[in-house]
């Protein structure tokens, strides 16, 4: 979804977490992560998200933000806005856009992609500090379980342990 269709909706009809939830595949949190790294912004008391900046950006899936560090992110924001060759600074995004796709994680992929299969689960209940369910919460249902097991078994790897 688009970053300009994200803002229109909240301005409009839903909240972020109505948006994450309906038509994400990633919750509230990483949602609200991501309009902040494309520059957007909320104004509390004011309903909706907003962005004062490069409408080129309007037109980019909120995907395109989800894992950039805050580092990448002001070097494109620099770069698209600061840049007049518009050439030059769409190049340049689309090549910082396109490492990151490449670094991501297990556990980055885990938040953006839709719900998988899995034979080999067994079910345990574990309790869980406020601060992780909070994360938990914000997260598309169905990749919880992907991606607990993908923090655990990251972490016991490496520590050796597995």
């Amino acid at each position: 979804m688009k970053i300009g269709e994200i803002l229109e909706l909240t301005q409009t009809t839903m909240s972020l977490a109505e948006i994450a939830r309906d038509q994400l595949t990633i919750g509230k949190l990483p949602a609200t992560k991501a309009l902040k790294v494309a520059g957007c912004y909320s104004i509390n008391g004011k309903k909706g998200w907003y962005y004062e900046g490069d409408k080129r950006v309007l037109e980019q899936s909120i995907y395109d933000f989800v894992a950039l560090s805050k580092q990448k992110a002001s070097s494109i924001n620099y770069i698209a806005s600061n840049n007049n060759n518009e050439e030059t600074a769409t190049s340049k995004q689309v090549a910082s856009n396109s490492k990151v796709e490449s670094e991501y994680d297990s556990i980055d992929k885990l938040l953006i992609q839709n719900e998988r299969d899995s034979k080999q689960r067994v079910y345990r209940g574990f309790y869980w500090n406020t601060d992780i369910i909070d994360f938990l919460d914000n997260v598309k249902h169905g990749n919880k379980s992907d991606l607990m097991n993908e923090i655990v078994r990251s972490v016991l790897k490496d520590k050796g342990l597995i």
